[in-house]
Protein backbone atom coordinates (compact mmCIF):
# COMPACT_ATOMS: atom_id res chain seq x y z
CA UNK A 1 0.00 0.00 0.00
CA UNK A 2 1.39 3.43 -1.08
CA UNK A 3 2.23 5.37 1.66
CA UNK A 4 3.80 8.86 2.65
CA UNK A 5 4.50 10.76 5.65
CA UNK A 6 2.73 14.52 5.56
CA UNK A 7 5.78 17.15 5.87
CA UNK A 8 3.01 19.84 7.10
CA UNK A 9 -0.02 20.20 8.87
CA UNK A 10 -3.08 20.32 6.02
CA UNK A 11 -5.75 19.00 4.48
CA UNK A 12 -5.72 15.85 3.82
CA UNK A 13 -6.91 15.88 -0.16
CA UNK A 14 -4.50 19.20 -0.63
CA UNK A 15 -1.73 16.64 0.97
CA UNK A 16 -2.45 13.51 -1.26
CA UNK A 17 -2.45 15.94 -4.37
CA UNK A 18 1.34 17.42 -3.36
CA UNK A 19 2.22 13.81 -3.26
CA UNK A 20 0.18 12.51 -6.27
CA UNK A 21 0.63 15.25 -8.54
CA UNK A 22 -1.17 12.31 -11.42
CA UNK A 23 -4.72 12.62 -9.25
CA UNK A 24 -6.95 15.07 -9.75
CA UNK A 25 -9.21 16.01 -7.08
CA UNK A 26 -11.88 14.31 -8.35
CA UNK A 27 -9.76 10.87 -8.22
CA UNK A 28 -8.56 11.79 -4.19
CA UNK A 29 -12.28 12.65 -3.71
CA UNK A 30 -13.51 9.08 -4.64
CA UNK A 31 -10.54 7.62 -2.95
CA UNK A 32 -11.96 9.50 -0.10
CA UNK A 33 -15.06 8.38 -0.48
CA UNK A 34 -14.53 4.61 -0.89
CA UNK A 35 -12.78 4.63 2.41
CA UNK A 36 -8.94 3.95 0.51
CA UNK A 37 -7.27 6.66 2.54
CA UNK A 38 -5.82 6.09 5.75
CA UNK A 39 -4.22 8.50 8.47
CA UNK A 40 -1.99 6.37 10.76
CA UNK A 41 -4.13 3.44 10.60
CA UNK A 42 -7.58 4.70 10.81
CA UNK A 43 -9.13 5.63 7.78
CA UNK A 44 -9.66 9.19 6.73
CA UNK A 45 -12.84 11.18 5.43
CA UNK A 46 -13.43 13.72 3.47
CA UNK A 47 -12.57 17.17 4.58
CA UNK A 48 -10.06 15.80 7.52
CA UNK A 49 -7.23 17.40 8.13
CA UNK A 50 -3.19 15.73 8.60
CA UNK A 51 -0.74 16.47 10.92
CA UNK A 52 2.65 16.81 10.10
CA UNK A 53 4.68 13.10 10.80
CA UNK A 54 1.30 11.31 10.38
CA UNK A 55 1.50 8.66 7.72
CA UNK A 56 -0.92 8.72 4.96
CA UNK A 57 -1.59 5.80 3.12
CA UNK A 58 -3.86 5.07 -0.31
CA UNK A 59 -5.68 1.60 -0.75
CA UNK A 60 -5.94 0.41 -4.28
CA UNK A 61 -4.19 3.11 -5.75
CA UNK A 62 -2.72 2.93 -8.91
CA UNK A 63 1.15 2.68 -9.34
CA UNK A 64 1.01 4.36 -13.26
CA UNK A 65 -1.88 6.50 -13.12
CA UNK A 66 -3.29 7.68 -16.44
CA UNK A 67 -0.04 7.95 -18.33
CA UNK A 68 -1.65 6.54 -21.62
CA UNK A 69 -3.66 8.77 -23.90
CA UNK A 70 -7.73 8.80 -23.52
CA UNK A 71 -9.85 6.73 -26.00
CA UNK A 72 -11.71 8.20 -28.57
CA UNK A 73 -15.36 8.21 -27.52
CA UNK A 74 -17.63 9.00 -30.40
CA UNK A 75 -20.83 9.30 -28.64
CA UNK A 76 -19.97 12.24 -26.88
CA UNK A 77 -21.46 14.83 -29.13
CA UNK A 78 -19.42 17.90 -28.81
CA UNK A 79 -21.16 21.41 -29.40
CA UNK A 80 -18.68 23.31 -31.17
CA UNK A 81 -18.62 27.18 -30.74
CA UNK A 82 -15.78 28.05 -32.55
CA UNK A 83 -13.07 25.50 -34.80
CA UNK A 84 -9.89 26.64 -36.87
CA UNK A 85 -6.64 24.54 -37.27
CA UNK A 86 -4.97 25.62 -33.90
CA UNK A 87 -7.76 25.53 -31.76
CA UNK A 88 -11.66 24.65 -30.80
CA UNK A 89 -14.06 26.49 -28.39
CA UNK A 90 -16.51 23.77 -27.03
CA UNK A 91 -20.03 24.45 -25.46
CA UNK A 92 -20.08 21.93 -22.07
CA UNK A 93 -22.61 20.06 -21.25
CA UNK A 94 -23.21 20.48 -17.10
CA UNK A 95 -23.05 16.86 -16.35
CA UNK A 96 -20.64 15.97 -18.49
CA UNK A 97 -17.16 15.53 -16.61
CA UNK A 98 -13.58 17.23 -18.08
CA UNK A 99 -11.36 14.74 -18.43
CA UNK A 100 -11.23 10.33 -17.41
CA UNK A 101 -9.94 9.69 -13.91
CA UNK A 102 -8.85 6.35 -14.67
CA UNK A 103 -7.24 4.41 -18.03
CA UNK A 104 -10.13 3.18 -20.86
CA UNK A 105 -12.71 5.49 -18.64
CA UNK A 106 -15.05 6.99 -21.53
CA UNK A 107 -17.65 9.37 -21.19
CA UNK A 108 -16.08 12.89 -20.57
CA UNK A 109 -15.22 15.54 -22.75
CA UNK A 110 -11.48 14.85 -23.73
CA UNK A 111 -12.95 11.49 -24.63
CA UNK A 112 -15.32 13.70 -26.78
CA UNK A 113 -12.46 15.42 -28.26
CA UNK A 114 -9.94 12.73 -29.06
CA UNK A 115 -12.64 11.12 -31.14
CA UNK A 116 -13.34 14.31 -33.21
CA UNK A 117 -9.87 15.70 -33.17
CA UNK A 118 -7.50 12.55 -32.99
CA UNK A 119 -4.52 15.57 -32.85
CA UNK A 120 -5.31 16.50 -29.43
CA UNK A 121 -5.02 13.32 -27.69
CA UNK A 122 -1.09 14.11 -27.01
CA UNK A 123 -1.12 17.47 -26.13
CA UNK A 124 -1.02 19.00 -22.78
CA UNK A 125 1.15 18.20 -19.34
CA UNK A 126 -0.88 15.52 -18.34
CA UNK A 127 -2.30 12.63 -21.08
CA UNK A 128 -5.95 13.24 -19.63
CA UNK A 129 -6.33 16.76 -20.74
CA UNK A 130 -6.40 16.01 -24.48
CA UNK A 131 -5.52 19.50 -25.73
CA UNK A 132 -7.32 20.82 -22.88
CA UNK A 133 -6.06 24.37 -22.15
CA UNK A 134 -8.25 24.77 -18.85
CA UNK A 135 -11.09 22.87 -16.96
CA UNK A 136 -14.81 23.58 -15.96
CA UNK A 137 -15.98 21.55 -12.93
CA UNK A 138 -18.75 18.98 -13.45
CA UNK A 139 -22.23 20.78 -13.24
CA UNK A 140 -20.61 24.00 -14.56
CA UNK A 141 -21.34 24.68 -18.12
CA UNK A 142 -20.19 27.19 -20.91
CA UNK A 143 -16.85 27.91 -22.80
CA UNK A 144 -14.30 25.69 -22.60
CA UNK A 145 -11.06 26.07 -25.08
CA UNK A 146 -8.96 23.27 -26.07
CA UNK A 147 -5.48 23.32 -28.24
CA UNK A 148 -4.94 21.60 -31.61
CA UNK A 149 -1.45 21.74 -31.34
CA UNK A 150 1.31 22.15 -28.73
CA UNK A 151 2.45 25.94 -29.46
CA UNK A 152 -1.21 26.81 -29.15
CA UNK A 153 -1.81 24.81 -26.12
CA UNK A 154 1.22 26.92 -24.53
CA UNK A 155 0.22 29.98 -25.86
CA UNK A 156 -3.16 29.95 -23.91
CA UNK A 157 -1.58 28.19 -20.72
CA UNK A 158 0.70 32.12 -20.54
CA UNK A 159 -2.52 34.06 -21.77
CA UNK A 160 -4.39 32.57 -18.01
CA UNK A 161 -1.38 32.81 -16.39
CA UNK A 162 -0.80 36.33 -18.04
CA UNK A 163 -4.58 37.23 -16.87
CA UNK A 164 -5.00 37.85 -20.74
CA UNK A 165 -8.31 35.43 -21.47
CA UNK A 166 -11.26 37.03 -19.73
CA UNK A 167 -14.11 34.91 -18.65
CA UNK A 168 -17.65 36.08 -17.69
CA UNK A 169 -20.24 34.06 -15.63
CA UNK A 170 -24.10 33.27 -15.90
CA UNK A 171 -24.81 32.35 -12.34
CA UNK A 172 -28.51 31.71 -10.83
CA UNK A 173 -28.21 32.60 -6.49
CA UNK A 174 -31.59 32.25 -4.22
CA UNK A 175 -31.41 35.70 -3.22
CA UNK A 176 -34.25 38.01 -2.53
CA UNK A 177 -31.95 41.15 -2.63
CA UNK A 178 -28.45 42.21 -4.21
CA UNK A 179 -26.94 44.90 -1.91
CA UNK A 180 -23.04 44.15 -2.39
CA UNK A 181 -21.61 43.71 -6.14
CA UNK A 182 -17.90 42.66 -5.30
CA UNK A 183 -16.45 40.08 -2.53
CA UNK A 184 -12.58 39.86 -1.72
CA UNK A 185 -13.15 36.42 0.63
CA UNK A 186 -10.05 34.50 0.20
CA UNK A 187 -10.13 31.32 -0.48
CA UNK A 188 -8.00 28.83 1.96
CA UNK A 189 -4.88 31.26 1.89
CA UNK A 190 -5.05 32.42 -1.32
CA UNK A 191 -6.50 35.95 -2.10
CA UNK A 192 -9.63 35.86 -4.51
CA UNK A 193 -11.67 38.42 -6.08
CA UNK A 194 -15.47 38.29 -7.75
CA UNK A 195 -17.51 41.08 -9.06
CA UNK A 196 -20.66 41.12 -10.47
CA UNK A 197 -24.01 42.94 -11.88
CA UNK A 198 -27.63 41.99 -11.48
CA UNK A 199 -29.23 40.80 -15.05
CA UNK A 200 -32.41 39.73 -13.37
CA UNK A 201 -34.54 40.06 -9.82
CA UNK A 202 -37.02 37.21 -9.75
CA UNK A 203 -38.56 36.83 -6.37
CA UNK A 204 -36.75 34.18 -4.81
CA UNK A 205 -33.56 34.26 -7.45
CA UNK A 206 -31.45 36.53 -8.85
CA UNK A 207 -29.38 36.10 -12.46
CA UNK A 208 -26.29 37.65 -12.05
CA UNK A 209 -23.20 38.05 -14.69
CA UNK A 210 -20.00 37.37 -13.25
CA UNK A 211 -16.16 38.07 -13.29
CA UNK A 212 -13.33 36.29 -11.25
CA UNK A 213 -10.13 38.36 -10.84
CA UNK A 214 -8.51 35.89 -9.84
CA UNK A 215 -8.95 31.83 -10.56
CA UNK A 216 -9.49 29.60 -7.72
CA UNK A 217 -10.88 26.79 -7.73
CA UNK A 218 -14.71 26.50 -6.95
CA UNK A 219 -14.52 30.43 -6.69
CA UNK A 220 -18.02 32.20 -7.51
CA UNK A 221 -19.34 28.88 -6.03
CA UNK A 222 -17.60 29.44 -2.45
CA UNK A 223 -18.12 33.30 -2.75
CA UNK A 224 -21.54 32.93 -3.75
CA UNK A 225 -21.85 30.71 -0.42
CA UNK A 226 -20.15 32.73 1.89
CA UNK A 227 -21.80 35.58 0.92
CA UNK A 228 -25.37 33.15 1.94
CA UNK A 229 -26.35 33.54 -2.22
CA UNK A 230 -26.01 29.81 -2.96
CA UNK A 231 -25.92 28.94 -6.68
CA UNK A 232 -29.27 26.98 -7.56
CA UNK A 233 -28.66 23.16 -7.63
CA UNK A 234 -25.20 23.22 -6.22
CA UNK A 235 -25.50 20.16 -3.43
CA UNK A 236 -21.89 20.75 -2.74
CA UNK A 237 -22.29 24.94 -1.26
CA UNK A 238 -26.02 25.03 -0.82
CA UNK A 239 -27.30 22.96 1.74
CA UNK A 240 -30.80 23.75 0.89
CA UNK A 241 -30.19 22.41 -2.81
CA UNK A 242 -32.11 24.40 -4.06
CA UNK A 243 -33.81 21.65 -6.08
CA UNK A 244 -35.41 22.38 -9.68
CA UNK A 245 -36.50 19.65 -11.88
CA UNK A 246 -35.05 20.28 -14.62
CA UNK A 247 -31.56 22.03 -13.91
CA UNK A 248 -28.96 19.59 -14.83
CA UNK A 249 -25.74 20.26 -12.43
CA UNK A 250 -26.11 23.64 -10.93
CA UNK A 251 -26.68 26.86 -12.41
CA UNK A 252 -23.37 28.41 -12.90
CA UNK A 253 -23.03 28.70 -16.92
CA UNK A 254 -19.53 30.00 -18.54
CA UNK A 255 -21.05 32.60 -21.17
CA UNK A 256 -18.60 34.29 -22.75
CA UNK A 257 -14.60 34.17 -23.10
CA UNK A 258 -12.79 36.69 -24.66
CA UNK A 259 -8.96 36.43 -25.72
CA UNK A 260 -6.15 37.53 -28.03
CA UNK A 261 -6.27 35.35 -31.57
CA UNK A 262 -3.51 32.67 -30.74
CA UNK A 263 -2.55 33.58 -34.92
CA UNK A 264 -3.70 36.87 -35.53
CA UNK A 265 -3.65 38.53 -31.66
CA UNK A 266 -6.79 39.99 -32.74
CA UNK A 267 -9.15 40.16 -29.83
CA UNK A 268 -11.87 36.92 -30.19
CA UNK A 269 -15.12 36.80 -28.24
CA UNK A 270 -16.58 33.93 -28.11
CA UNK A 271 -20.22 33.11 -26.35
CA UNK A 272 -22.33 30.04 -24.95
CA UNK A 273 -25.62 30.04 -25.25
CA UNK A 274 -27.80 28.55 -22.49
CA UNK A 275 -28.87 24.85 -22.39
CA UNK A 276 -32.33 24.08 -22.87
CA UNK A 277 -32.72 23.35 -18.81
CA UNK A 278 -31.29 26.27 -17.68
CA UNK A 279 -33.59 28.38 -20.01
CA UNK A 280 -36.66 26.29 -18.62
CA UNK A 281 -35.45 26.61 -14.81
CA UNK A 282 -35.31 30.64 -15.73
CA UNK A 283 -38.56 30.49 -17.31
CA UNK A 284 -40.37 29.02 -13.79
CA UNK A 285 -38.91 31.57 -12.00
CA UNK A 286 -41.30 34.60 -10.79
CA UNK A 287 -40.35 37.90 -11.13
Amino acid sequence: MPFFIAPQTERLDYSIQKQYPDLSRRQIKLYLKNNSVYIDGKRASKGTFVSQGSTVSLDNIPQNTLRTPVTPDDSIGLNILYEDKDFIVINKEPTIPCHPLIQQEQGTIANGIVSRYPECALIGNDLREAGLVHRLDTGTSGCLIAARNKPTWLYFRDMFVQKQILKEYLALVHTTKIDTYETRISIGKLSAKTTWSVQQQYKTHALLLCHTQTGRRHQIRIHMSNLNWPIAGDTTYNPHHNVFMKLKGHFLHASKIIFPHPVTKETTTIEAPLSQDRIITLNELEL
